[in-house]
């Protein structure tokens, strides 16, 4: 059988057959005809085309709470001023030690990771490295400090109706003269954020602050203590890898903690000199 005739009848249009064939086809064919007649062509299709729009309407009903306010937040402008970078660490590290950092290692000192998406040099590596120099030398000026009265051992009720009571010997030593009254809270009441915080601020270290707050309008709700006291520590970090452990030592105690370096802590020479 040749196939010549099964190729002829499909290559036959659909207005061929409209005439012959039933009314139900025949309509069907026509209306096919008339739909692919309306399809423009390919060259005018994407000229006609435009976007849809999205989203013409509010899918849920705001809540009173938001109704009247712009959800819309302020962009937030840090200050780049590098005058008054310099005149904030003047002010909290003295005379001596204003140039002790270059303004490169400033301005990283000051720059918190939610700035600029964490794509800037920020301080959180060195503010890591400042803690635990502050914590530790806190520690050490909490255990050198002048020897408080250990509380005698009050006797227990037996004890007392027998009369058979006496003190247990207290083992006394002068490296440890200290020890009982050195612990979590008294390190911290040394190292206080709020504390620092007010250290930051009042030396300007709060204005210069290069960060990304959630609250535009509201710092202090966005935590601005909290990376006023990280870019604090941050800044006895850099000093401590930059100059030695022996100058964060005297930074820290005539900076922060406002006291004279007690003689045990001082274990170089030329500090005890």
């Amino acid at each position: 059988m040749s196939l010549r005739p099964t190729l002829r009848l499909l290559r036959t249009p659909a207005r061929a057959y409209s005439s012959t064939a039933s009314p139900d086809l025949s309509a069907a064919l026509n209306s096919l005809s008339s739909i692919e007649s309306s399809i423009p062509p390919p060259e005018f299709r994407v000229k006609e085309a435009r976007p849809q729009p999205r989203a013409p309407y509010q899918h849920r009903a705001q809540h009173p709470k938001y109704a009247n306010s712009n959800r819309v937040q302020p962009k937030f402008e840090p200050i780049r001023d590098v005058g008054l970078l310099r005149k904030a660490f003047e002010n909290l590290l003295g005379e001596k030690w204003k140039d002790v950092l270059s303004d490169e290692v400033k301005w990283q000192c000051v720059t918190h990771i939610s700035h600029d998406h964490g794509w800037k040099p920020h301080n959180d590596k060195l503010s890591f490295m400042g803690r635990r120099l502050l914590y530790l030398q806190a520690t050490l000026a909490q255990i050198h400090d002048p020897v408080a009265p250990i509380p005698p051992a009050q006797p227990t009720l037996e004890e007392e109706k027998s009369g058979k009571y006496s003190p247990a010997p207290v083992y006394y030593h002068e490296d440890f003269k200290n020890l009982h009254s050195t612990n979590y809270d008294s390190v911290g009441k040394l190292v206080d954020e709020n504390v620092l915080a007010m250290i930051a601020m009042r030396a300007g270290i709060t204005s210069m602050l290069q960060w990304t707050p959630s609250y535009p309008k509201n710092l202090a709700k966005s935590g601005q203590d909290s990376v006023a006291v990280h870019a604090l520590f941050a800044i006895i970090g850099a000093i401590g890898l930059e100059k030695g452990g022996a100058v964060a030592r005297q930074v820290i105690f005539e900076r922060i903690l406002k006291r004279p370096i007690p003689e045990e802590v001082l274990v170089d020479k030329a500090e005890r000199s």
